[in-house]
């Protein structure tokens, strides 16, 4: 029994990242604010767009890992919910940053991602330190988008 509860565990998980996935997709630069991003002025160590679309798939199977392994090993665990919002916040920085073109309030919800990353890291560690470790690329890959952020900023006020 206790192999099918986390097994559904398993597929809830990795059903509510890609629905995160989704969004976020839909309201990025494919999903139809090109024009406008295009336009922006951006650094000269801003990586090929294709980068993009290699890392985050990868972010997100880590950190779907990362949440079940957690849920699986202490459900009612303070990094569960550290899991879910970032999960709401991921995709609302695309929202902020491309539909609404709010791009400093977007670097503010970027430092809060970044914290709640950080706090699901510290939180999952007593649970599973592999949970915690798979995080690392995806606090990583968020510090530097906070930098890019920052210079996009800067770049166009």
């Amino acid at each position: 029994m206790r192999t099918l509860a986390n097994i559904l565990w398993f597929i809830v998980f990795f059903a509510l990242t890609l629905a995160s996935a989704y969004f976020a997709a839909m309201l990025g630069p494919a999903g139809g604010a090109s024009d406008w991003y295009d336009a922006l002025v951006k650094p000269s160590w801003m990586p090929n767009p294709a980068a993009f679309g290699i890392v985050w798939p990868v972010l997100y199977v880590l950190s779907a890992l990362a949440g079940w392994l957690v849920v699986i090993r202490s459900p009612g665990s303070w990094a569960v919910l550290f899991w879910v919002a970032q999960l709401v916040l991921n995709p609302y920085w695309v929202y902020l940053f491309f539909d609404q073109r709010l791009m400093t309030l977007a670097l503010a919800e970027l430092w809060v991602l970044w914290a709640v990353i950080g706090a699901f890291q510290f939180a999952s560690w007593r649970h599973s330190r592999l949970a915690s470790w798979l995080y690392v690329p995806y606090w990583v890959w968020v510090s530097f988008a906070i930098c890019l952020n920052s210079e996009i900023v800067r770049l166009n006020p």
